[in-house]
């Protein structure tokens, strides 16, 4: 879900990164330093998320030869 909305922001900058600004509005540098940014901490979101599937994996077989000695008395 956060990647989705991480996703969306990054989408809506750049969609409208080509429309008239208001005065109030941020410097197009800014907004594309943040789309960036953005960009980053989804990269990272996803490499964290494929580390701690490999954790898990890695968990499981331990978790399964640990019960696997205690069955055998080891």
């Amino acid at each position: 879900m956060v990647i989705a909305a991480l996703g969306s922001l990054f989408f809506m900058v750049y969609t409208h990164a080509g429309q008239a600004k208001h005065p109030e509005s941020a410097h197009e540098e800014d907004v594309i330093i943040l789309a960036v940014k953005v960009g980053s901490i989804e990269s990272n979101i996803e490499n964290i998320k494929e580390d701690v599937e490999e954790i898990r994996v890695e968990q499981r077989v331990h978790t399964n030869a640990i019960l696997e000695a205690i069955r055998n008395g080891d």
